[in-house]
């Protein structure tokens, strides 16, 4: 069966995590938990459906709000349309139905404030699309299965009902209740449904389908000692492919050679909360089982926190994660003098895309997926986050002038930049315009100058003294620039660009130098080391180069197995290079020793000062490190 068509397909996401009644537990595990799904089903590479398609009803007002969206998406769907619910489940009526609990559900008559299964199902199976798939997440949802939800005369299956291409995929049997487990931003269920999505099933099919999906999760739901899944189908539901077997070697399909993209983002501007959401964990009298709810942490230390203690305990903790954690780091020691250690200093929840620390390592810029930018005070964890106007889109990494005094701010497919200064607290009023879409900057050692570089090809200087642009540097060759660098000591420029090389200007008198062959697929990553001796670049067959910056020999290669690299960064004594590219991971490389000594599951950036970093994971969540051991 061919994949879903993205144009003829709908994505309905239904999360409550607020609720009105007091007996019913707010869960802000389930905001995040939607705003992720919802970030990968739009992902525009790895994703099902573009985000006009994607419906987020998150903590609607009540049923008609509900019952609208659904309908709507339910009406439009022609090829696939995919329903997915996480919140508290109930049961009540004389055949204990279940219920969708709603902000406003009322816990002890769920029978006119929460949303009836049986409805949602009618509402999917009567849309004409060729493959429906409804997925629950909550207590009792294996209540979907029994013979009071179906309106055939035994009621025992969907195939009964005469319905073809149904599948309901549920996170726990009958009277099973489901977890959001201590230390977990996501519920236990879609959180490993979410990173099977994200991260593939080894030795998995290239493309994954619900049923892969299902058996994968299955198998790690129990050996986590969580809630069982289950699933009932009809036709030929399980054979649709949803998304790509990112476990194997895969490559996105490049799309008009346009630079790599972070895997995942998070939409909208939402944050957990922290510790005002607790509530107690409320008993469901009709089954005499419990729902738990347990905190989501804004701010993760190192050190585990521990949940509030509860009077009631319905399954153990998992003995074992059924993966390894997106925040854990793979530590290789590659030499008897090299060793990487390190150790994790705090969790700051996104969505965040990327992550920038200033020259002097105090503010770390974190660019979000919604055009805004959040300054964090290291010092104080106080935050103030700026916004690039109102239209939607991921900023590019923050540039940060070398006096600490300018912060440079951009969203994918911007021209101009925009300048805060952090002094006055202002943006400036010069926002320097590239002729075309912007996709790197720079600045000169004594911050008076900035460089621009986009899709046209062209590198701009602009004179930030005197608010104007100076000169467009010419060179042999075109291409976009992808990448930018400003040696230490402001005599050389440095472009990585679309046509495979790094082209080398003399930033003093504007003369084009030369050009380094690096890469056919593109320079998008390029750094000089802190002292300004060498100049590292993506090189082709999967390696690193390390130049001379002053007389521009090939001094070293290191072996790279990114499939593409899409960012360098140097660390504050020069010792490490760190390596971000496809699979989205982070490769810490030993420039003495020509090794790997760390991985690190998304991007990472090195502090200018000390021996801090910081890592941006794929679910967009940025964690603060420091080097212990290396």
């Amino acid at each position: 069966m061919r994949p879903a068509d993205p144009k003829r397909s709908r994505i309905v996401l239904i999360g409550s995590s607020r609720y009105a009644d007091p007996e019913l537990a707010d869960l802000p595990a389930v905001a995040t938990t939607v705003r992720d799904l919802s970030a990968f089903y739009t992902d525009p590479h790895a994703g099902v459906v573009p985000r006009r398609h994607c419906a987020v009803l998150l903590d609607a007002p009540g049923l008609e709000s509900v019952g609208n969206g659904l309908a709507v998406s339910a009406r439009a769907a022609e090829d696939l349309l995919l329903v997915h619910y996480i919140g508290h489940g109930l049961v009540s009526g004389r055949k204990q139905d279940l219920y969708l609990a709603l902000p406003g559900t009322v816990w002890d008559s769920p029978d006119f404030s929460a949303l009836e299964y049986g409805k949602l199902r009618d509402a999917v199976l009567r849309s004409p699309a060729r493959v429906k798939i409804i997925i629950l997440d909550c207590c009792f949802s294996g209540r979907a299965f029994s013979r009071s939800m179906y309106g055939g005369p035994s009621g025992a299956s969907l195939a009964e009902l005469e319905v073809e291409g149904a599948y309901v995929l549920t996170s726990a049997g009958q009277s099973q209740v489901s977890q959001i487990l201590p230390g977990e931003e996501h519920t236990a269920f879609s959180g490993r449904l979410l990173r099977l999505l994200w991260e593939g099933i080894d030795n998995g099919p290239a493309l994954l389908t619900i049923e892969d999906l299902y058996q994968a999760l299955r198998h790690r739901m129990r050996i986590a000692h969580l809630s069982t899944p289950e699933r009932r189908l009809t036709g030929d539901a399980e054979r649709m492919p949803l998304t790509a077997n990112r476990a194997g070697v895969l490559e996105r399909p490049r799309r008009h050679a346009d630079p790599p993209r972070r895997r995942m983002r998070r939409s909208g501007t939402g944050r957990t909360s922290g510790l005002g959401g607790w509530r107690r964990p409320v008993p469901l009298t009709a089954l005499g089982a419990l729902v738990i709810a347990v905190t989501a942490w804004s701010l993760v230390p190192d050190a585990s926190p521990k949940a509030r203690p509860s009077a009631h305990v319905t399954s153990p903790p998992p003995s074992a994660p059924a993966s390894a954690s997106p925040a854990t780091a793979r530590t290789v020691t590659t030499t008897a003098t090299t060793a990487w250690r390190s150790r994790r200093l705090l969790t700051i929840p996104g969505p965040f895309d990327a992550a920038r620390f200033s020259p002097d390592g105090t503010i770390l810029a974190m660019s979000g997926t919604d055009r805004t930018l959040t300054l964090r005070d290291m010092s104080t964890g106080a935050g103030k986050v700026l916004r690039l106007g109102s239209a939607s889109a991921t900023l590019r990494p923050a540039v940060f002038s070398p006096d600490g005094r300018l912060v440079a701010a951009w969203a994918q497919g911007d021209r101009a930049i925009r300048l805060w200064d952090r002094p006055t607290g202002r943006w400036l009023t010069f926002n320097p315009a590239h002729p075309a879409p912007v996709w790197a900057a720079a600045f000169s050692p004594d911050s008076r100058t900035m460089a621009t570089g986009g899709d046209d090809g062209d590198v701009i200087l602009w004179d930030l003294a005197r608010q104007r642009r100076i000169t467009a540097l010419r060179r042999d060759g075109n291409g976009r620039i992808w990448s930018l660098g400003i040696s230490p000591d402001g005599k050389l420029l440095a472009a990585g660009s679309a046509d495979g090389h790094v082209h080398l200007w003399n930033l003093r008198n504007h003369t084009y130098i030369r050009a380094l062959t690096a890469t056919p697929e593109g320079v998008w990553g390029l750094a000089f080391n802190p002292s300004g001796t060498r100049l590292a670049a993506v090189a082709a067959d999967k390696r690193i180069a390390l130049w001379d910056a002053r007389t521009l020999e090939l001094k070293a290669t290191f072996r790279d197995d990114h499939t593409r690299v899409y960012g360098l960064d140097f660390s504050a004594d020069g010792r490490f290079l760190s390596s971000c590219g496809e699979p989205d991971t982070t490769r810490v490389i030993d420039v003495t020793a020509r090794r790997k000594v760390a991985e690190y599951p998304g991007s990472l950036s090195f502090s200018p000062t000390g021996r801090s970093f910081a890592t941006v994971t794929a679910l967009g969540d940025v964690q603060v490190w420091r080097m212990t051991g290396a």
